[in-house]
């Protein structure tokens, strides 16, 4: 999700929820079906063993769990049975791919095969890169994911086939490091601007608010 998207959702009411680790992001009137995928940050979280920080962009190189319901696969046509792909992709602005050929990074794909359950999926261990990635033998010309360029997860049954059925994850970014992937200093994916800045600017904004407007009814009062 872009910053200005996070800010929309607070002032409007609409759910974020951010707790240990857990990147869940209910935004209504979104592209896909992120609002039902769960990025999981274990605490503490290997590789690096480190306990993650909530707020946080994801480290590049630490590992995460990527869990979706069945309900919200079915809705994009994927059933039980279906062999789906992980694969890490650009989404400038929290915008969804408009295909996942082109945008989405094939080194990124999930190691081993992945298939959908009665209760759908959860997929442990699947690591987040930032990218381009020399570790992964690029060097440019590849999805861009980092602190400034955001990224979501394609889930899908065919990444080289647009009109195969998929879905995006929640937007999230990464913090390339020292560049050899540790995935030290783990967090749960988040820019870290709206969370430490945003939110007190918000706070302080409200309260600013309710002040002024306590001071304006007892004027009245008083002149009454």
């Amino acid at each position: 999700m872009s910053i200005r998207r996070i800010t929309r959702s607070i002032a409007t009411g609409v759910g974020v929820t951010c707790c240990a680790g857990i990147l869940t992001l209910g935004l209504a009137g979104t592209a896909g079906a992120d609002a039902g995928v769960t990025l999981t940050a274990p605490s503490p979280n290997p590789p690096s063993g480190q306990t993650v920080t909530p707020g946080t962009p994801f480290s590049s190189g630490q590992t995460i769990t990527v869990t979706v319901p069945l309900s919200v696969l079915q809705a994009a046509g994927i059933t039980v049975g279906s062999s789906l792909a992980i694969e890490e992709c650009a989404a400038p602005g929290g915008a969804d791919p408009s295909t996942p050929v082109g945008n989405c990074d094939g080194n990124t794909h999930q190691a081993g095969t992945l298939l959908v359950t009665s209760t759908g999926i959860s997929f442990k261990g699947y690591p987040i890169y930032a990218l381009p990635d020399q570790n992964l033998a690029e060097f440019g010309g590849t999805p861009v994911c980092d602190l400034n360029d955001e990224c979501e997860l394609y889930i899908g049954e065919d990444q080289n086939l647009a009109s195969a059925p998929h879905i995006y994850s929640n937007g999230f970014f990464v913090n390339p490091g020292d560049g050899t992937d540790d995935g030290a200093s783990p967090g749960d994916g988040l820019p870290e601007v709206p969370l430490a800045v945003g939110l007190p600017l918000a706070a302080a904004g409200i309260f600013g608010g309710t002040v002024l407007f306590r001071r304006r009814k007892a004027a009245k009062a008083n002149a009454a």
